[in-house]
């Protein structure tokens, strides 16, 4: 998305909300400033082959495509300086007991736990 859209829709709300409140006479500014870019590592990239082929011996079926990802700071950066990346890991879901906490199964944390020490072994460091 356009940052510049983004700081202007959120500076629209700002407004609207204060203009109900005590803070009716504020003055509001929003200015993006993005860091990095978003990017991706092409598909034929060493690591994304590699995970590719870890993820179908360890599961069984070809990685499901990755959807409403809305962030990746140390990938962004990564990449950046030439070193590609993919997003690859077990996904956390709210804990029954408490819905703050994240929770992860352990047969999921050692499947990746495989798949890490596959690519660790086969790519270049």
């Amino acid at each position: 998305m356009d940052p510049n859209v983004l700081a202007a829709e959120l500076a629209d709300r700002l407004r609207a909300r204060c203009a109900r409140s005590v803070l009716r006479d504020c003055a509001v500014e929003v200015e993006a400033e993005p860091v990095a870019a978003a990017a991706a590592t092409p598909a034929d990239a060493p690591v994304v082959t590699a995970a590719r082929a870890a993820w179908l011996d360890e599961f069984g079926a070809q990685p499901p495509p990755i959807t409403g990802w809305t962030g990746s700071t140390d990938g962004v950066v990564l990449r950046a300086r030439g070193v590609d990346t993919v997003r690859l890991g077990p996904q956390a879901k709210p804990a029954a007991g408490d819905p703050r906490r994240d929770a992860l199964s352990l047969g999921q944390l050692t499947a990746y736990a495989r798949i890490y020490r596959r690519l660790l072994s086969e790519l270049p460091a």
